[in-house]
């Protein structure tokens, strides 16, 4: 319940700042995970001055969502590792 919220204030802030549901417009992939590592850095370094967390929570579900779009199907890398299990 904690990263559900904590998420949630991390939407309504964007939603604040870039309009509601703008988030369902996207971003590509690279894009995403400029923000993943630009996010991770500052968290790393210190910086508490947002939720930095939240931010990388929610561009590796963009990347995700990309994936989705991409048609990889939600078990395809268990299904990866399961067969080089065998």
């Amino acid at each position: 319940a904690y990263t559900r919220l904590r998420f949630g204030y991390h939407m309504n802030l964007g939603s604040k700042a870039y309009g509601d549901s703008n988030w369902e417009k996207g971003m590509s992939t690279d894009q995403y995970l400029e923000s993943v590592d630009r996010h991770l850095a500052n968290y790393l370094n210190g910086d508490r001055s947002e939720d930095h967390l939240s931010a990388i929570l929610f561009g590796i579900q963009g990347c995700m969502v990309n994936e989705q779009k991409s048609c990889i199907e939600a078990d395809y890398y268990f299904k990866l590792k399961s067969k080089k299990d065998e």
